[in-house]
């Protein structure tokens, strides 16, 4: 995939929107910190209004097997069951269905890993499932849609970056390969409706940083991209879907920039939103996960760089409704011929058009855009004003 040429650029446009955001983070709280060693690269799923955190890399370099529960509604921490002894890992997946929690694959001391553990939160206890029936991989990302967990991408002990996609039956423990995505992903970053699934951002095999947002459709077994990420390409990002939106957190990209950025990506309009910023330290590879009105994050390495402990709530909703800086914005006709008229309240700073290859074709201030000259086909806008940033999918026919 190619390289934005103004990557230097935009990293110096974010730096500089990054410390001036953190004077307006109200919506960012600080908690009781996860009650365990520092930690990185750790996985959690959900049941009900509990979150079930652990595993991840520790500041000794030592994978490790511990949980903990955080109860999203009392925000307090307590101590649950371990992987059993010698399942250590970080880089692994963790999803839940059912009332049941899964942990897949990742990497201890000795390799990759491919099994499979559920934990029953009444028992307190984990037990072995069928493991995937292929080479044990890590830094894979998933989603789950209707009681199938879709594992996508990571690395293994043949490839740097895969493309394989993998789905897990939970109701009958079985395991299918589905078609490949079109490109290789490593620590990218997935989440899920109740109908598509999407997946954001990652390393290929060439050490390339995507920006592209791809959209699964079970149904079809099928991947198409409706979108890209109006920043820099990322690794280690978190997200988290709520309605119908999909909510960004962080992440690092290709040259170690560190981040502490939240977007919010509204998928019925295909437009992105940049929200508040987290007010410390910018972060990576931290434990993310919500209740539908909250956006939980914890742990994960700091851009000093040190593994961390803090766990901070983003508060989605207030009582005067959602806590969205929102101008009005109108881009039309679309689909259009070529011409694409800009209606928005604040004053434009710039306007960049990508290919579908996700390749910078144009780039204005003005309001009225001419696409004649360009081939037939899908185009991404990102529309940058003073507070906010716009993007839509454009169609030229």
């Amino acid at each position: 995939m190619n390289k934005k040429p103004f990557h230097f650029i935009l990293g110096i446009a974010t730096t500089l929107l990054l410390f001036a955001s953190t004077i307006n983070a109200q919506n960012w709280e600080q908690l009781t910190d996860f009650p365990s060693s520092s930690r990185d690269d750790g996985v959690v799923f959900v049941i009900g209004d509990t979150a079930y955190c652990g595993t991840g890399l520790n500041a000794g370099w030592a994978p490790q097997r511990d949980f903990y529960a955080f109860d999203m509604n009392a925000e307090t921490w307590s101590t649950v069951e371990s992987l059993p002894t010698d399942k250590h890992r970080q880089y692994a997946c963790a999803f839940a269905s059912s009332n049941r929690g899964y942990v897949f694959g990742g990497q201890d001391k000795n390799g990759y890993l491919n099994d499979l553990w559920e934990y029953d939160p009444i028992l307190n206890t984990w037990t072995e499932k069928t493991p995937l029936p292929d080479l044990g991989r890590g830094g894979s990302s998933f989603f789950v849609i209707d009681s199938i967990a879709y594992i996508t991408g990571g690395k293994n002990d043949e490839s740097f970056a895969l493309k394989e996609v993998w789905a897990y039956n939970i109701n009958q423990d079985t395991w299918e390969q589905k078609n490949d995505l079109s490109v290789t992903k490593w620590r990218a970053s997935a989440a899920a409706t109740d109908l598509k699934g999407y997946l954001l951002f990652g390393s290929d095999i060439d050490t390339s940083f995507s920006s592209e947002l791809f959209e699964y459709d079970p149904i079809m077994d099928s991947w198409s991209v409706v979108s890209t990420f109006p920043n820099v390409g990322r690794t280690y990002a978190s997200i988290n879907a709520i309605g119908n939106s999909l909510y960004i957190f962080g992440g690092q990209d290709s040259i170690k920039t560190f981040y502490n950025d939240m977007w919010q990506y509204k998928i019925a309009t295909s437009t992105w939103l940049e929200l508040d910023s987290l007010p410390a330290y910018r972060r990576r590879g931290g434990m993310s996960f919500n209740n539908g009105t909250n956006i939980f994050y914890t742990t994960g390495v700091d851009q000093t760089p040190a593994r961390i402990v803090d766990i901070w709530k983003y508060a989605l909703f207030t009582g005067l409704g959602e806590t969205v800086k929102i101008s009005s914005f109108k881009l039309y006709p679309n689909p259009t011929v070529g011409i694409l008229y800009i209606e928005c309240d604040e004053k434009i700073n710039s306007v960049e058009i990508y290919n579908s290859a996700g390749q910078l074709i144009l780039m204005s201030n003005q309001n009225k855009i001419d696409l004649s000259g360009q081939p037939l086909g899908i185009y991404f806008i990102h529309v940058k004003t003073e507070n906010q940033t716009f993007s839509e999918k454009v169609i030229v026919e």
